[in-house]
């Protein structure tokens, strides 16, 4: 996974410190040695200024072989986070203190990826938390930790909205990393936290990579349009609302009030896939999902981010896909390549032969073609050559036909049909190998014959008589 760090994101760092100090964004004190174990101490000043409750989940993540050597407890929870350098439980204020940048922004990473690991809807990470509350009356609150306990923790906290003067506000803790060992039993952690004025919301549907190549199997699959569904949330909902409307800010500034059925709304080419309407309560809570057609859920699932941009005023939420794909190998054996004699001299003319990829679903009792790309092989002699591709899955068939563009057409083509039980091991295979006779002629030309001809077998012309030609493929050609 791959994020871009802000400056704000820097605050995450592991510390471990024996003097109160501030690292990045939060402050941490330890204390001597508890015998019986140690605590993690949560402080959020913010809560009792401006008297709420932050409600703090402290989940314990990894732990430190013989003091040295990060394992996580969790082999899930390893294998989503980037590889951090290797220090000592001991060494993580030094390493940062020498790669304070360098540091910081690798934790930071880990820490949200960490937070969105175990609170993702479909986790089947299973962490039971310590748990702390700290306001509307207190500034701090503490947690007990054995010694058997001791190792890695991530601090999670929440977005909570107070009203500050008439305007609504939300503060957020950021994700925090803490170790705490038999050396540093007793750690006071104040995370860095984010203040936001959200006063509208958007939804952008982004088709691949952004900033990337186009990718031509997500450009062919891609509807004309799709829906989305947006709903909400107010502080005495237990559960979420379809929208019946929403006020859509124009290009201009202006805004244009829009009805919507079971909270659906359009997005396509003509609105750029985005949409922004004002929030008309900072405390309201938006959710939105795409509404995928059947014809589009067995080729790609949606992928929803959701984050807070512009100066903390947008609520974004941006709609990215993830395919499934299936391997197509095309195979390809010529067993006759003549040289082109120019002037007296032998030359090669290499030819490229043409493949025309289909690939089609059904709906409503009718195949329809869902995308169309071509590949390709070059011969510069003869042999075998072939190319593989990834395609969607879930079709109802695919086709591959041979097609030539050259000096000559091809005598003889081919198309080869596959359906879904001609998958072996997630692959299709397209063998084009000749049966009998095939070359390519001095002038670039391709003779292929799949089958005998009728009335006879395979007779080539030479030298004003025919000889007989059965099939040997030749060696591979020379890359």
């Amino acid at each position: 996974m791959t994020r871009t760090i802000t400056q704000r994101q820097r605050g995450v760092i592991i510390a471990v410190l024996c003097t109160i100090c501030l690292i990045g964004g939060f402050a941490l004190a330890t204390a001597p040695v508890h015998a019986a174990g140690g605590t993690i101490t949560v402080s959020y000043p913010i809560a009792q200024q401006e008297h709420f409750s932050a409600d703090f989940k402290i989940y314990k993540v990894g732990h430190f072989k013989n003091g040295n050597e990060l394992e996580w407890d969790n082999n899930t929870l390893g294998s989503v986070v980037s590889k951090l350098p290797n220090v000592s439980e001991s060494q993580f204020d030094q390493y940062g203190d020498q790669k304070t940048e360098k540091w910081s922004e690798a934790l930071a990473e880990a820490a949200y990826t960490l937070q969105e690991a175990i609170e993702s809807p479909e986790s089947t990470i299973s962490i039971q938390p310590k748990t702390c509350r700290v306001g509307p009356d207190s500034s701090q609150a503490t947690v007990e930790v054995d010694e058997n306990e001791y190792g890695l923790y991530l601090i999670l906290g929440h977005r909570t909205v107070v009203d500050e003067s008439g305007v609504e506000v939300g503060y957020e803790p950021v994700p925090a990393l803490v170790t705490i060992f038999k050396g540093r039993s007793q750690v006071t952690v104040q995370p860095k936290m984010t203040k936001d004025r959200v006063t509208q919301c958007q939804i952008r549907k982004i088709w691949g990579e952004e900033d990337a190549e186009e990718d031509p199997i997500e450009a062919a699959l891609r509807p004309k349009s799709i829906q989305v569904r947006i709903s909400y949330k107010d502080p005495e909902d237990q559960d979420y609302r379809t929208a019946d409307s929403i006020d859509v800010i124009n290009e201009d500034g202006s805004v244009t009030p829009t009805s919507l059925t079971n909270g659906l709304y359009t997005l396509n080419g003509d609105n750029n896939w985005s949409v922004l309407w004002k929030s008309v309560k900072i405390e309201r809570e938006w959710m939105c999902e795409e509404v995928l057609e059947p014809i589009d859920k067995s080729h790609y699932r949606t992928t929803l981010i959701k984050k807070i941009v512009t100066n903390g005023k947008t609520l974004q939420f941006t709609l990215k896909n993830e395919y499934d794909t299936d391997e197509l190998e095309i195979i390809k054996t010529m067993n006759t390549f003549i040289d082109h004699n120019v002037e007296g001299v032998q030359q090669h003319v290499a030819t490229a032969i043409i493949f025309n990829i289909k690939g089609y679903i059904e709906k409503d009792g009718e195949d329809v073609k869902v995308f169309e790309q071509h590949e390709s092989v070059l011969f510069d002699g003869p042999g075998t050559q072939s190319v593989s591709r990834n395609i969607p899955v879930n079709l109802t068939k695919l086709v591959v036909e041979e097609v030539y563009t050259g000096n000559y057409g091809a005598q003889e083509s081919k198309t080869i049909t596959l359906y879904p039980e001609d998958i072996k091991d997630g692959r299709y295979t397209a063998d084009f190998t000749n049966k009998w006779e095939s070359k390519i002629t001095p002038e670039g030309g391709i003779i292929n014959q799949y089958s005998a001809p009728e009335g006879g077998p395979d007779f080539e012309h030479d030298d004003g008589g025919f000889e007989y030609i059965k099939q040997i493929i030749a060696p591979e050609a020379p890359k």
